[in-house]
């Protein structure tokens, strides 16, 4: 977040500085210490202090949504607590209606930071996770293809979203340029219907064979495979169990 500043200030090629990484499980780790430090080591985990239908997946959540940010991580666990606190401060454990709305209010606020308006009706308006600029000028914008390849560039450049790889539209053309939304907080926010565990289980998976996060429409129809290593990923296979 802070590279494009300091190449612009400062001067990379005399002082060096250090690109850091927060993998999934760094990020969970963090979480049990900070858990541990503030209850005398009887709090290990989110989950230990959550409704049963969800101790097996928030502190997977929380690490996912926070996309490798302890700052993000942090905030989360705030907004759900602070959420516990309006619907019953008393209450021994996390209730899952405190849960998904910590994860909705932090969605919301986040993109409201970190991106332009425009952007954020833009993609509520489109609701895909996944797409091409074809969909984005003829069924949703209904405008020219300049037009949208000029929008999702704008996508592009906000950080939003990325290229995932070429998909093929039309049988006997030449494939298009497939994209997904690269922020999971701003997924949530554009389907605000549905729960932080409804994302996960209907627009997210982990590649199995690399680790890496793909995010489609895995509740359409259509073959799937991760952009990193191009294995085959089954739509409906749920990462998480689903709180009911």
């Amino acid at each position: 977040m802070l590279v494009g500043d300091y190449r612009n200030v400062a001067r990379p090629d005399r002082v060096k500085y250090y690109d850091l990484h927060w993998g999934a499980s760094q990020l969970t780790e963090m979480l049990s210490k900070r858990l541990r430090a503030h209850s005398s080591g009887q709090i290990v985990s989110l989950g230990g202090i959550s409704a049963h239908e969800a101790r097996s997946t928030i502190d997977a959540a929380v690490a996912l949504f926070s996309q490798g940010s302890p700052r993000n991580a942090i905030r989360i666990c705030k907004e759900i607590l602070d959420q516990q606190s309006e619907i019953d401060s008393s209450a021994l454990e996390l209730s899952i209606q405190a849960i998904v709305r910590g994860f909705d209010v932090f969605a919301k606020n986040y993109t409201k930071e970190n991106f332009e308006e425009g952007v954020i009706r833009d993609l509520q308006k489109m609701r895909r996770s996944d797409f091409t600029v074809k969909y984005i000028y003829t069924d949703i914008f209904k405008f020219t293809q300049q037009a949208g390849m000029t929008k999702v560039r704008s996508w592009q450049d906000a950080g939003v979203v990325k290229q995932i790889g070429a998909i093929q539209e039309t049988r006997g053309v030449r494939s298009s340029n497939h994209y997904g939304v690269s922020s999971l907080l701003m997924l949530k926010h554009m389907f605000p219907e549905l729960t932080v565990f409804d994302i996960m289980d209907k627009k997210i998976r982990i590649c199995s064979s690399c680790g890496h996060v793909l995010v489609r429409d895995f509740d359409r129809s259509g073959q799937h495979a991760c952009e990193s290593c191009q294995t085959p990923v089954v739509a409906a296979q749920a990462t998480v169990e689903h709180p009911k």
